[in-house]
């Protein structure tokens, strides 16, 4: 489908790289930013393919029929390289088998590529081995690096990159992209998914609708007696808890601000709990706790302890009941 049709909404970001191709003026390595589930990885893909497309477009698209377009898209291009983290991590290892990547030349394409997902995930022999990559970059070659912790990431590192800031999704495009990888067609449910994501479609991966639902039941009930949920079992999970928490909390200061207006909030199902612990809760501690559990996911990002986590939470909560 190509770039142009296979990513919904971030238009400005489309129209600054195939700018720069039409040009001949695009940059050595890339760094797209933004919230996780607002499809940078998918862009970058779309994007690799143009590249290296054999047979592009009249609107300067890739194909999405050659044998490059498939060998990329089936993760099987021999000038595509894509680094993941391994248990939360990236090590220097994985950064020396780019440096051997890039060192020969594009095998079958026009240029290598270089993909790496969740950057700031480098440890610091991987980073200042990155950096020397960067500094010497090969030729007929694009790196792109991937990140919604830009900050984490060396400032020499940072400072080599053409940066891209990746926004949310509003709601008419967090819809197309959930009819478009979902299996639902009813208006009202997509509405209020598009709402659970707020702008990150991504995140929902594929989960159903009713176990969504249900985690949120889960997590209200957690919440009235004052714990975090017992599924969570590691980091990952407790982003996860704290993610769906402040949506939580959204509902119970409308609820509270807006006794009678149901249709405002995200989970309305709850809308029984929002009544009972609104009456809990004054609105300065709701607005504090909201803010408090943002901070405390960056921290998650340091690695931090999962029970002081988990008790810093359950203290906040005992402390306003």
């Amino acid at each position: 489908m190509g770039l142009l049709n296979t990513i919904i909404g971030h238009n400005k970001e489309k129209n600054i790289l195939l700018n720069a191709l039409k040009k001949d003026r695009l940059a050595t390595t890339y760094l797209f930013c933004g919230e996780s589930g607002t499809g940078k990885r998918t862009f970058a893909l779309e994007f690799a393919k143009l590249l290296n497309c054999e047979y592009p477009t009249a609107e300067s698209d890739s194909c999405d029929r050659c044998v490059s377009c498939k060998k990329i898209s089936s993760n099987n291009h021999p000038d595509l390289f894509v680094v993941t983290p391994e248990s939360n991590v990236i090590k220097i290892e994985a950064i020396r088998e780019v440096q051997e990547f890039l060192s020969l030349a594009p095998y079958e394409g026009r240029k290598k590529i270089v993909i790496v997902d969740d950057a700031h995930l480098m440890n610091q022999s991987a980073s200042n081995a990155f950096l020397k990559t960067l500094e010497e970059p090969a030729a007929n070659s694009l790196i792109i690096l991937i990140s919604n912790l830009p900050e984490l990431l060396l400032e020499t590192i940072r400072s080599r990159c053409f940066r891209l800031n990746f926004s949310l999704l509003n709601e008419a495009e967090t819809i197309q992209v959930l009819k478009r990888y979902l299996e639902i067609k009813e208006e009202g449910i997509l509405r209020i998914l598009a709402r659970l994501c707020m702008g990150r479609p991504g995140i929902l991966g594929g989960t159903e609708y009713e176990e969504i639902l249900d985690e949120f039941e889960s997590i209200a009930d957690a919440l009235e007696k004052k714990t975090v949920s017992d599924r969570v079992k590691d980091r990952i999970e407790l982003e996860y808890w704290i993610d769906r928490i402040i949506i939580i909390l959204r509902d119970i200061l409308l609820t509270r601000m807006y006794p009678h207006m149901e249709e405002v909030l995200i989970v309305s199902n709850l809308y029984g709990f929002y009544s009972r612990i609104s009456k809990k809760f004054d609105i300065d501690f709701i607005i504090k706790l909201y803010t408090q559990l943002i901070d405390l996911k960056r921290s998650l990002k340091f690695n931090i302890n999962l029970s002081i986590a988990r008790n810093y939470i359950e203290s906040r909560l005992n402390e306003q009941y």
